[in-house]
């Protein structure tokens, strides 16, 4: 079984729940499930689940978890130098409280005050595993 099959059926399900109930939410469960399985826009598709995540979060939180479960399977943090030469990479992994600004902030925080690259660059990028 590939790793999309495995992914697919509970995010799938949770996006289609929060459809149903939240109708105008459609736009970002399309844009997560169409990133997920094209491997293109991460940015796009994380923004698009925070989004959910501020709308439907208190109400469904199984749902978001299914979501959020499925996105730290498949995104990533990466942290590249001047030349794009790959350093890290940090798992997916918001709080419950998180927005996207709080993430993000968190995420650089993590990297320039919590580790020692002796660079002028550093770039914080989120990619497909």
């Amino acid at each position: 079984m590939s790793s999309t099959t495995l992914y697919r059926k509970p995010l799938t399900s949770a996006l289609s729940a929060i459809c149903e109930r939240c109708p105008h939410m459609m736009d970002d469960a399309i844009d997560i499930h169409r990133g997920l399985e094209r491997k293109c826009c991460p940015g796009k598709c994380i923004r698009a689940f925070f989004r959910l995540m501020q709308e439907v979060g208190d109400d469904m939180p199984g749902e978001v978890s299914q979501i959020k479960d499925g996105l730290r399977e498949r995104v990533c943090i990466l942290a590249a130098g001047e030349s794009n030469q790959p350093l890290e990479t940090l798992e997916f992994a918001p709080e419950p409280t998180d927005d996207m600004e709080t993430f993000c902030h968190r995420i650089m925080r993590t990297f320039f005050l919590d580790r020692s690259y002796a660079l002028r660059v550093l770039r914080l990028q989120f990619c497909y595993r």
